[in-house]
């Protein structure tokens, strides 16, 4: 019982800052947005994700129902993007460079999730969002000797305190084809919020976090943004990266 609560403890801390090293072992992703409804041949059934910020690397790794493994590096040219408040990469396609994927790793409603969200530049729309429920968590721990990295998550590693950096802010573009002309803002995150206002197709605003939706609907996350000193909640899935 008391390896299984300070495996808990380690896994709550690893996500209340992207400064811990760690690697996630999850589930087959599933769609929560798409605009491709083509049933996958060999879908993926199993995610790992490794990170190591001191070094800002990111490995990505998807299993297929045949067996073959997929690497995100490989596919994507991976650049650290995390803060203080989130651990996430964003890249563009080695050979699509129109196709730019981010790829966050944050807790959930069914606890640590790893989310992929993949748009396409030249139309400014957001291609599909995943979602893989984590069912495994492991610190990384560096130490001397032979092995570089263990992984001892029934161990409390005592740590100075990070300086804490400012807030991240994501940065934003609704696109020129926005559905109905305009992208609505709300007053939370759900189509079921009074509406306090919409932005024009091409305004750039900023965000200062996601969140899954509320209103009971499947479909992407929502974004707290701000647009010319109005704050309402918007749809991710009409927010193009900038």
């Amino acid at each position: 019982m008391k390896r299984i609560l300070l495996a808990s403890c380690a896994a709550l801390a690893l996500f209340t800052t992207s400064a811990s090293a760690y690697e996630v072992t999850c589930g087959a992703p599933r769609m929560v947005f798409t605009t491709d409804y083509s049933p996958d041949t060999n879908p993926v059934v199993g995610v790992e994700v490794r990170y190591e910020p001191q070094d800002h690397a990111w490995r990505v790794f998807h299993t297929l129902r045949d067996g073959r493994v997929v690497s995100r590096s490989e596919q994507y040219s991976i650049t650290d993007s995390s803060s203080d408040n989130f651990a996430q990469w964003q890249g563009s396609h080695a050979k699509m460079r129109h196709l730019f994927m981010i790829g966050e790793v944050k807790r959930g409603p069914k606890g640590i999730e790893y989310h992929e969200w993949q748009y396409n530049r030249n139309t400014n729309t957001m291609l599909f969002e995943s979602v893989s429920v984590c069912r495994n968590v492991a610190p990384i721990v560096a130490q001397s000797g032979p092995s570089q990295w263990t992984a001892e998550p029934d161990i409390v590693i005592e740590r100075r305190p990070e300086p804490r950096q400012a807030a991240a802010v994501l940065y934003f573009q609704v696109p020129f084809d926005v559905p109905g002309g305009k992208l609505n803002m709300r007053t939370g995150p759900g189509s079921n919020y009074d509406l306090i206002g919409a932005m024009p197709p091409g305004a750039q605003v900023t965000a200062s976090r996601c969140a899954p939706r509320e209103d009971g609907i499947a479909g992407a996350d929502w974004c707290l943004v701000s647009y010319r000193g109005q704050t309402g909640w918007a749809s991710r899935a009409q927010l193009m990266p900038m």
